[in-house]
């Protein structure tokens, strides 16, 4: 029998790797540090497709994203033989969300601006190093958000002031496979927001010509506010979704957002319709506390059944846009909380949405890496096998 066979069981026998002394013990799998993985792209998609095998964004095709990068991160550090190994499963994306705030001047001094740059520097290095693409997600906290929504032309000028700063510093880095997102989740209205990315883009159009760059419609960057909007003008665009839906499944037994029910519930079901009897155990559960609010919410959002078919069918008019206008569009969020999960639903949720995205002809990449919807165990440092399996096994079932 072949030691790594190609099942669930696969991460775990290369991981062992991970546990191994030179010299002590077998190796039972191929050395792992900075292995190149399988090619990157969307191979059933045609050749035109910027996310095809042969397209300039192929490398943006499956990811996953990797919060820890940042030196304010206090969990998990990976070194490269971990992500060495994530590239050898398939992954050829990392997106490094970027905390904006630490490079405006209306929130951090010229130090902490240089050094941010500087660490952020050497991560791109490594990276790109190992054989990822990249993506710089703009990512700043609620103290950008609250001022990019009350005053949009004040976030904005901050806003332009960070990538400055980015794409002065980028100017010796390589053009392929490193891309500029330009803001995570606009919180202002799309009609607000898309004339502001169009002015982002004709900047960095110029200042950093030839640099991809990802771009997402406001409102929690949901794919609906995107199928209404005309792309923009400028070279080298992606676009780019985030998919959380159902939302109490994916964010189930969540820690924050005080008061709201989604921390009082685990254990959700999918598929499931109305009459699932986990989902049901779950509305009994609230009607017995009196949350009447709770109830009607979940009844609502399981009154249509939710299955993969359901998934597809939310992201074929993405596809059709892609395909319309000739641009790549990815989805890079998607995940579900694992505080309460049963893995087995998680595990179906995820395979829908990989499998989704992929039949029409979308990029992906996995929100997060070892925390709350973590795909790595923070103390073992172990891919966790059930999400594996389901973004890059190819059983359907």
């Amino acid at each position: 029998m072949d030691t790594c066979m190609p099942d669930l069981r696969v991460s775990l026998c290369r991981q062992l790797a991970i546990f191994m002394v030179a010299g002590v013990g077998l190796l039972l799998c191929a050395p792992l540090a900075k292995a190149q993985g399988p090619l990157a792209g969307l191979a059933h998609c045609q050749a035109e497709n910027p996310l095809s095998t042969k397209g300039q964004d192929a490398g943006l095709a499956r990811g996953f994203n990797l919060p820890n990068w940042d030196p304010g991160h206090n969990g998990l550090k990976p070194d490269d033989l971990l992500l060495s190994q994530l590239r050898t499963e398939g992954f050829s994306h990392i997106r490094l969300p970027i905390d904006g705030e630490k490079l405006m001047t209306a929130f951090s001094g010229p130090k902490e601006i240089k050094a941010y740059l500087d660490h952020l520097e050497d991560q791109v290095i490594r990276l790109h190093g190992l054989g990822f693409s990249l993506s710089l997600d703009m990512h700043p906290g609620g103290r950008f958000q609250t001022l990019h929504l009350k005053i949009p032309a004040a976030g904005l000028k901050l806003l332009t002031q960070a990538w400055e700063l980015i794409a002065a510093r980028a100017k010796s880095w390589p053009k392929a496979g490193i891309y500029f997102e330009l803001l995570n989740e606009p919180v202002p209205a799309q009609e607000v927001w898309w004339p502001q990315a169009q002015s982002l883009v004709t900047l960095l159009n110029e200042t950093a010509k030839g640099r991809g760059l990802i771009v997402g419609p406001a409102v929690y960057q949901r794919y609906e506010p995107l199928l209404d909007a005309d792309p923009l003008i400028g070279q080298d665009l992606i676009y780019a979704i985030h998919y959380y839906d159902p939302f109490p499944f994916t964010h189930q037994a969540m820690t924050w957002g005080e008061g709201s029910y989604l921390s009082r519930i685990g254990q959700l079901p999918f598929p499931a319709d109305a009459n699932h009897p986990a989902l049901m155990a779950q509305i009994k559960k609230l009607e017995q506390a009196g949350d009447t609010e709770a109830v009607a919410d979940l009844r609502q959002t399981f009154a249509q059944p939710w299955d993969a078919a359901r998934v597809s069918a939310d992201f074929a008019p993405v596809g059709a846009w892609s395909k319309r206008h000739n641009v790549a569009v990815i989805v890079n969020e998607f995940g579900v909380l694992n505080f309460d999960v049963d893995k087995w639903a998680r595990t179906d949720w995820l395979r829908a949405v990989r499998q989704a995205a992929e039949e029409h002809c979308l990029g992906w990449t996995h929100w997060e890496f070892s925390n709350g919807f973590g795909m790595v165990d923070p103390q073992t440092t172990l891919i966790d096998p059930f999400v594996l399996d389901a973004l890059m096994s190819q059983n359907s079932q």
